[in-house]
């Protein structure tokens, strides 16, 4: 892929600690990459608890957060980061969630 491997690296840490942080005790968490035209699509995936409806179209604003009472939310800027960063490349950052269903998180980045 055409990208800056530490940029790229930041945008998967995040990715992967807020799956870390969100998927309870025992739980899964899934990396995938493949070809998607002429793009490299990344995902990170978990069985933790979903993002409810109303906040997905919100997640990758600035300062938004996902409320819960089991876990304590942070700055509410990674998101937001790894948007810019994935845009930066000519790229799209997504999620795919459902309420008690989990999450995978897809960016994609250029085919060198």
């Amino acid at each position: 892929m055409k990208a800056d491997a530490n940029q790229i690296t930041w945008v998967l840490t995040n990715l992967i600690a807020n799956a870390l942080h969100f998927t309870p005790k025992g739980g899964n968490i899934r990396l995938g990459a493949e070809a998607f035209g002429p793009f490299i699509q990344i995902s990170v995936s978990d069985n933790g608890p979903g993002i409810p409806y109303e906040y997905q179209s919100k997640i990758f604003d600035k300062f938004v957060q996902v409320r819960s009472d089991n876990v304590l939310g942070g700055s509410g800027l990674g998101l937001a980061i790894c948007k810019e960063i994935v845009h930066a490349h000519g790229g799209t950052i997504w999620v795919d969630s459902a309420p008690g269903a989990g999450s995978t998180f897809r960016f994609t980045v250029p085919i060198a």
